[in-house]
């Protein structure tokens, strides 16, 4: 809940205060059960508000890793990536997540798009 009251939030101030506080419980679950993805799913887009792309990174991945099955999970990740312009890493974990979801379009679309911009 306070995940999502931070992200619609449009005071910066407030936003950040919400993104902490999210953060502190995400951070109390994953202490209680390490390998609750939901918590490092939601660890990933707290530190993406708070302006930590490593941060965000690093929790997606843990998440994959205990989920290797998850292609929401892998989609997020790659779309992290390829904002942090590591495009080949991208498009690996886009594929990743096509074929554990073929008719996942999202994935479809993000595979054209980066062979396209890689050709280049």
């Amino acid at each position: 809940m306070l995940r999502t009251r931070a992200f619609w939030e449009l005071d910066p101030e407030h936003k950040k205060e919400l993104a902490k506080r999210a953060q502190d419980e995400f951070q109390a679950v994953s202490r209680l059960n390490p390998g609750q993805m939901e918590a490092l799913h939601g660890l990933s887009q707290v530190y993406e508000m708070l302006g930590d792309q490593d941060q965000a990174l690093a929790f997606m991945s843990r998440a994959t890793e205990y989920d290797q099955m998850n292609a929401y999970y892998w989609n997020q990740l790659a779309l992290y990536n390829r904002r942090q312009g590591r495009l080949e890493e991208a498009l690996e974990q886009f594929r990743k997540a096509l074929s554990l979801d073929t008719p996942n379009e999202t994935a479809r679309l993000n595979i054209r798009s980066l062979e396209k911009r890689l050709r280049k």
